[in-house]
């Protein structure tokens, strides 16, 4: 403080071989205990950002396991950390930049390579700083969607041809992509108009789609507009990677994505409400299964009304499921009553008996969906 001068390093000077002038760096890690830490220069330019990286990459190797932002900072640095210090900065920046770390969760990392083939893809896709391996990409991620893919030339520019193979439904789609320029956000214009409506004509494709990041759409309306393209954010492509591979879609609901008489936005929106729509069907199977077994010692026999009110009666137990009409708990039913599936007997009175408990219904279920396909 007064002094203005530090003492108690005589020790570490003499161990470093100090002399005038070489400069030293002193700073904080733990504010609460008064630790600090204490290196020459020429220490900081060993510990590189590729040294850490390597450090972090072998310590969450040995781990096998997810570890939090604290764990590693622990392990980096060799001491203790309760809050914030002076290196949180950079380990941060060292975990977004490297491309072998992936923050699984908040403040828990992994290793990019546990991830699935799927997620792999879908965050390759999304973080492409390259045009034509950002096409690369697209052509896996509709061939993932069930799409038959190809590459055509036009000239020298290059374009995926994607078929919807579905008998006389069967639909094409001519696809390009195109990143912004690096001083730019949004993607505000394109060369390839006229050698993307001539892939489109030769090709006897439906549809043509320039996918980016995001777009200038007041600057490409007019162009977009007259050559009827459409544009497609890499965000929404990603949102439909996760849900196809929850449950695929069809090649024909696909298709309600790229009609033009709507925003690509719009079209979304209601692909995934009919998505919702099949989820709540789905988890009323499940809340019907399960209400028929908890009924089975009580000797109450349920017809398709009774078991309709006591649904709605506790609706507010089953997440995400909506009140039921009576029609659509009689039609699960007489589903999930016929062969295959036989799940269910309806009786001759109208009641309705569970043939199985809930765990052998599901095993019962995945085995004739796995001896149909």
């Amino acid at each position: 403080h007064t002094s203005n001068y530090i003492v108690g390093l005589k020790e570490w000077y003499e161990k470093k071989r100090l002399k005038v002038n070489d400069v030293i760096y002193i700073g904080l890690i733990d504010y609460d205990r008064k630790r600090y830490f204490l290196v020459t220069e020429d220490e900081t330019r060993v510990e590189s950002q590729d040294d850490l990286g390597e450090k972090i990459f072998r310590m969450l190797q040995e781990a096998n396991q997810p570890l939090t932002y604290k764990e590693i900072c622990e392990g980096v640095l060799e001491v203790e950390v309760n809050e914030e210090n002076l290196f949180s900065k950079y380990i941060d920046n060292i975990l977004r930049k490297d491309f072998r770390f992936i923050e699984e969760k908040e403040e828990m990392w992994g290793l990019f390579d546990w991830l699935s083939e799927i997620k792999k893809l879908q965050l390759r896709m999304l973080n492409s700083e390259d045009n034509e391996n950002l096409k690369k990409l697209l052509q896996k991620v509709f061939e993932f969607l069930g799409f038959e893919t190809s590459v055509v030339l036009e000239g020298e520019v290059s374009f995926i041809l994607a078929k919807a193979l579905l008998d006389y439904k069967t639909y094409n789609l001519i696809i390009d992509a195109k990143l912004a320029d690096k001083k730019e956000d949004k993607l505000q214009k394109y060369e390839h108009w006229s050698e993307l409506s001539k892939a489109k004509e030769e090709t006897g494709s439906d549809y043509s789609i320039i996918f980016s990041p995001d777009f200038d759409y007041d600057k490409l309306n007019r162009k977009t507009t007259k050559n009827k393209v459409t544009l497609f954010e890499l965000r929404w492509l990603s949102n439909l990677i996760e849900e196809h591979d929850k449950l695929p879609f069809s090649l024909g609901n696909l298709e309600s994505l790229f009609l033009l008489d709507n925003t690509i936005k719009n079209n979304m929106f209601q692909l995934l409400e009919k998505r919702k729509i099949l989820y709540e069907k789905i988890k009323l199977v499940k809340v019907i299964i399960n209400i028929l077994y908890q009924n089975s010692g009580k000797r109450l026999y349920l017809n398709g009304e009774s078991l309709t009110k006591i649904i709605n009666q506790n609706i507010n137990k089953f997440t995400g499921l909506k009140r039921v009409q009576e029609v659509e708990v009689e039609e699960i039913t007489k589903i999930f009553s016929l062969e295959p599936f036989n799940i269910i007997q309806i009786t001759e009175m109208g009641s309705i008996i569970l043939n199985y408990k809930p765990e052998l219904a599901k095993v019962r279920l995945n085995k004739i969906i796995g001896e149909i396909f």
